[in-house]
Parts: structure tokens; sequence; C-alpha cells
């Protein structure tokens, strides 16, 4: 089975039709490159509740500072939630 590419797309900040700030997070190559999937970006303790639970069912985890590096301007409220954040990564244990 082909492995999907990982998110390409530029690190953007959009309105959606709510009107609700929608900031798009690169995944990590280096990372993806070696097996590892991000799953999502989460404040630190329910980073580390859904890292408990990706173990138990058989999963190596890594938790990552979210990259804020392409960033642009007009989201710097974005950043400051961010910085905060983690990225959890997963990949089946002995890949």
């Amino acid at each position: 089975m082909k492995k999907p590419e990982p998110e390409t797309r530029a690190t953007a900040c959009s309105v959606e039709a709510s009107g609700a700030l929608s900031c798009h997070l690169e995944t990590d190559a280096a990372l993806f490159a070696t097996g590892w999937e991000r799953r999502f970006i989460a404040e630190p303790q329910r980073a580390e509740e859904m890292a408990q639970m990706y173990r138990e069912l058989g999963f190596a985890v890594r938790l990552e500072p979210v990259k804020l590096i392409n960033l642009k301007n007009q989201c710097a409220g974005c950043q400051v939630v961010f910085e905060k954040f983690l990225a959890v990564y997963t990949k089946k244990e002995g890949t």
C-alpha cells in the first residue's frame, strides 16, 4: 500500500465561511520521511493523554513543538496559541 504524501501546502491562514480563522501547518517532512504521521495538534495536557492512548494501542509516539517558521504575519494571534501546543506524531512500533 502506498504511503500518502505529507501535507505540503504552504502554511497559511484563511477565513472560513463561518468567519473563523483557519491555520494550516505543514507536517514535519523529516519525521514523515522516517515513517511518522502527524495525527493532530493539541495543548500539552490533551497531547499527553492522547499519546498514552496511542501507546496503549501499540504505537510509538512523539510529541513535538509546532513548527511556526512559515506562519504568515497576519497569523500573529495563532502563533501565540500554537507556541504552547504540541504536534502528536505516531507510527507502528518496530517500523
